[in-house]
């Protein structure tokens, strides 16, 4: 039900007179475009245009394909990883080391930064060309690894639609506090002993300090 929810939520903000040009950024891994590609197929049915950012060669959801449905591919460049092994070693390092995030992170710092650079500096004339087709919104994956593609519907100044399924809340902007909100990558609830709250906030702090995590702000 997950990937249907966000059909009705974004069709009413597309809800306009004429069709709007939506450009989809989201983080390549199967699961997160399983929910963008249902996602695409309702605004497609409704009679808007679905533009999808991908890396070159990298694969396109087997349903992303018809009318009013476009494929937009950026260079990959000298990146000398493929997303697939990066996201079989996170698999393989959580089942391996559960509960031990050291090396996830550890390999996360030192590759996204290479990516976001290729994806934002590296890719001028893709950047021309998303300029061009003068879209209305983007809908971006909210995930904290991959927050550098918020920068991307800045630089065209359009609207943002976040579609994830974990709280960013200085992305949010909602009410957050560390004593009663867990974050989604640790095994807790809403229930917390004073340990585990002690445990929540750093964990936070940490995520902020090593860098895929939107800063605190200073306010």
């Amino acid at each position: 039900m997950f990937g249907l929810r966000p059909v009705f939520l974004v069709s009413v903000v597309f809800a306009v007179t004429r069709a709007a040009r939506v450009l989809f950024l989201c983080e390549e891994v199967k699961s997160h475009q399983g929910n963008f590609a249902v996602l695409a197929e309702g605004l497609a049915e409704k009679g808007h245009e679905v533009h999808w950012l991908f890396r070159e060669n990298s694969p396109v959801p087997k349903t992303f394909k018809g009318e009013r449905k476009h494929i937009l591919r950026y260079h990959k460049g000298n990146m000398n990883f493929e997303m697939e092994d990066f996201y079989n070693f996170l698999t393989l390092s959580a089942i391996e080391n559960p509960g031990d995030l050291t090396r996830i992170f550890e390999k996360i710092t030192s590759l996204v930064p290479e990516l976001a650079r290729t994806v934002l500096l590296k890719n001028e004339d893709i950047m021309q060309t998303l300029e061009k087709v003068g879209f209305d919104a983007a809908i971006v994956d909210g995930i904290s690894l991959t927050k550098y593609l918020f920068l991307i519907p800045h630089r065209l100044n359009i609207p943002i639609v976040t579609l994830s399924d974990g709280l960013e809340p200085w992305h949010a902007r909602v009410s957050w506090l560390p004593s009663f909100c867990p974050l989604n990558v640790l095994p807790l609830t809403d229930n917390m002993n004073f340990f585990e709250r002690l445990q929540n906030f750093f964990f936070y702090i940490y995520l902020h300090r090593t860098g895929i995590a939107p800063p605190l702000p200073t306010d």
